[in-house]
């Protein structure tokens, strides 16, 4: 999915956001080098990490995806 969205006109990030309690998210999101860029309060699920980064350096950093 993420190699259709990268080359998709007008998407220029991709933004995840998790609970800090969800490990195995949160291994996937390191995994590909997302960097953390804040904390937002979700009405549903409270407290979530939020990480983001440019589908250029995406694309720089995973350049076969």
């Amino acid at each position: 999915m993420w190699s259709w969205a990268i080359y998709q006109p007008g998407v220029q990030s991709f933004r995840y956001t998790v609970s800090p309690d969800n490990s195995p998210s949160l291994k996937v999101i390191e995994y590909f080098g997302f960097p953390f860029t804040g904390v937002q309060i979700d009405e549903e699920d409270g407290a979530e990490n939020v990480y983001e980064i440019s589908t250029a350096e995406f694309r720089k950093n995973f350049p076969t995806t």
